[in-house]
């Protein structure tokens, strides 16, 4: 629940603040795989940030990592917000490569993976190594230039 991983979070960031804390520390944000399996779990992902970000900020603390997420329009949200709070944020997820095998395609148009190709197609009229690299590339281009926006108020 929201509650309960906020209370985690406090024990985390007390432990920190034990340990010397600093700009130099990185905290790890997880269990969020299932993100896309439902817009609850989205929705509880954004108010967990919302209240998980600033308080990561009170601390002292510049850095967070999300493990093993790759829902875009998710990670968008939440850069901005980290990024107003001077927290540099990061992930990692699958994504890229998995999809690849199914012959989904990244859209830097909207942030998603799509279907270009039918599994029938596999091999004969791509292959999934060469559509990942695709993808780790144009999800690494996605990014730069969600890094050069500025939030606007």
């Amino acid at each position: 629940t929201v509650p309960q991983y906020l209370g985690c979070l406090d024990n985390i960031l007390d432990l920190s603040t034990l340990t010397g804390g600093g700009s130099k520390d990185i905290i790890g944000i997880g269990g969020f795989c299932i993100l896309s399996r439902s817009k609850v779990y989205e929705e509880q992902f954004d108010e967990i940030m919302k209240v998980a970000i600033p308080r990561i900020a009170e601390r002292g603390l510049k850095r967070i990592h999300i493990f093993g997420m790759g829902v875009f329009r998710v990670l968008i949200r939440t850069q901005m917000m980290a990024k107003r709070y001077g927290i540099e944020l990061s992930y990692d997820t699958s994504s890229a490569e998995v999809n690849a095998t199914m012959g989904r395609l990244f859209s830097p148009v909207d942030g998603q993976l799509k279907q270009v190709w039918d599994k029938e197609e596999k091999y004969a009229e791509y292959h999934p190594c060469d559509i990942a690299r695709m993808n780790i590339r144009l999800i690494d281009g996605f990014w730069r230039e969600v890094n050069q926006l500025r939030r606007l108020r």
